[in-house]
C-alpha cells in the first residue's frame, strides 16, 4: 500500500463523517459551481469528508432517511471568482514538472560541476539531491492530495492551511515568486546561447521569441496550455534520451574515433575526483570535491518539486491524478538525471580542453555543455540542419 492509497478509501462511519465534516468545516469546495446533494457527500476526486464554509449547515443530505434538511447551492459569484480551471491530466502535469526539471542544469550546468569535481563526486551528488527530491515530493504530493486547494496559489494555499499563518503563507508565496522572476530570464538566456551555438542569428531574437512565446501561453486556457507544455517538455525527453543513447554508443566504441570500448576510461585517467581543493590530503579533499559537486548540482533540481504542487490547483480529479503524477514523475527524474550523470562522466574528462576554456570563458552555451563537447571528442557531426 503506497502513501496514497488511503485517500481513495471511502468512510463508511456517519459519525467518523459528521466529526471530520466539523474538522474542515472552511475548506473550499473544488470543481463545478453547483453540485447535487449526492455529489457533496462524494465526488470523484474529492474526499468524502470535505466540507464547504458556503453551504448552509443541514445541506447535507441525511443518510438515514434520505431527506435533505437545506438547500445545496453554493453561492456562486463568489465561488466563481475564486476558483481556477481544473484541466491539467495526469499527463500534462508528469510532463510539465518533467519538463521543468530537465534543462540547462543538466544540458549545460552539469559541465561546471564535473570540471571542478570530476565524475564521481557528480554522480554522488545527484544520487544524494535525488534522495532529498524524493522525500520532498511524497510530501507535497501527500499534502496536495489530501486537500487539493482551489483559486490560490498551491504554495501560499498549503502553507497558510498547514501552519495558519497568513504572514508566513505570504512569504513563502514571494520567496517561491522571487525564485521565479530570476529562474526565467536565466533559462531563456541560455537557451538563446544554445541555439546561438549552431546559427548566427543575433541572441536578442532567440529571447525575444522565448519571451513572447512564454507569455502568450500564459494566456491561454489550462487546458490548451497543458496540451502545448506536454509537447515542448515532450521534446526535451526525447532529447536527453537521444544523448543518453549516443553516450552509450561512444560508451561501447561505436563513435569514429574510437579505437576500441571507451569505457570508464576517464575514471582512471585523470580520474574520479579532480581534488580541486587539498591534493595533500585525498580523503579530505573527496570529501569537499562531493560537497561543492552538492552545492553546483542543486541548480539542475530547483523549482522541479513544486511544479507538482502548482499544478493542484488546476488538475482534474486531484486525489487520483496528483498520486499518479507524482510517483511516475520521481521514478522518471532521478532515472534521467542518473543516467545522464554517468554519461557525462564516461565520455568527457574533467580536464578536457575543450571544458576548461568553455569554462574559463564563461560560456553559458553549447559549447559549454558536456554532451555536445563528448560528441565532438567522438568526432560525430553537429550541424545545423
Amino acid at each position: 500500500m503506497t502513501i496514497f492509497d488511503k485517500f481513495h478509501k471511502k468512510e463508511s462511519s456517519s459519525n467518523n463523517n459528521e466529526h471530520e465534516l466539523s474538522a474542515f468545516s472552511d475548506i473550499q469546495p473544488i470543481g463545478s459551481t453547483r453540485y447535487s446533494n449526492e455529489e457533496l457527500k462524494f465526488r470523484k476526486g474529492v474526499p468524502e469528508d470535505f466540507a464547504v464554509n458556503e453551504i448552509s449547515e443541514g445541506s447535507i443530505r441525511d443518510e438515514d432517511d434520505g431527506s435533505s434538511s437545506g438547500s445545496s447551492e453554493i453561492k456562486s459569484e463568489e465561488f466563481e471568482e475564486h476558483t481556477t480551471q481544473r484541466g491539467l491530466s495526469s499527463r500534462h502535469i508528469q510532463l510539465i514538472a518533467l519538463g521543468g526539471g530537465i534543462g540547462t542544469g543538466l544540458f549545460v550546468g552539469s559541465g561546471a560541476a564535473l570540471a571542478k569535481c570530476g565524475p564521481a563526486p557528480l554522480l554522488i551528488s545527484y544520487l544524494v539531491i535525488s534522495i532529498f527530491v524524493w522525500f520532498v515530493m511524497n510530501e507535497l504530493g501527500e499534502m496536495v492530495t489530501f486537500i487539493p486547494s482551489a483559486g490560490k496559489s498551491t504554495m501560499y494555499a498549503l502553507c497558510e492551511r498547514y501552519t495558519g499563518n497568513k504572514s508566513l503563507a505570504f512569504a513563502a508565496g514571494l520567496n517561491l515568486f522571487y525564485a521565479q522572476i530570476l529562474l526565467a530570464p536565466a533559462e531563456i538566456s541560455a537557451a538563446a546561447f544554445v541555439i546561438k551555438y549552431w546559427t548566427d542569428l543575433n541572441v536578442a531574437i532567440w529571447i525575444s521569441i522565448y519571451w513572447v512565446s512564454i507569455v502568450g501561453l500564459n494566456f491561454l486556457a489550462v487546458k490548451f496550455f497543458g496540451e502545448v507544455e506536454f509537447w515542448i517538455a515532450s521534446i526535451k525527453v526525447l532529447c536527453i534520451i537521444g544523448l543518453i543513447i549516443v553516450g552509450i554508443v561512444i560508451f561501447f566504441g561505436g563513435a569514429p574515433a574510437s579505437n576500441g570500448v571507451l569505457g570508464f576510461h576517464y575514471w582512471n585517467n585523470p580520474g574520479a575526483f579532480a581534488l580541486h581543493l587539498d591534493s595533500h590530503h585525498v580523503n579530505t579533499s573527496r570529501f569537499l570535491d562531493v560537497i561543492t559537486a552538492i552545492v553546483k548540482s542543486a541548480f539542475a533540481f530547483i523549482l522541479s518539486p513544486e511544479l507538482i504542487t502548482s499544478c493542484a490547483s488546476e488538475a482534474r480529479d486531484p486525489r487520483v491524478t496528483l498520486p499518479k503524477a507524482t510517483d511516475r514523475f520521481i521514478y522518471r527524474l532521478i532515472t534521467f538525471y542518473i543516467l545522464g550523470v554517468i554519461v557525462i562522466g564516461c565520455i568527457v574528462g574533467y580536464n578536457d580542453p575543450r571544458l576548461m576554456s568553455a569554462i574559463s570563458d564563461g560560456s553559458s552555451g553549447a559549447a559549454a555543455s558536456p554532451f555536445v563537447i563528448g560528441i565532438q571528442n567522438a568526432e560525430l557531426c553537429i550541424q545545423w540542419p
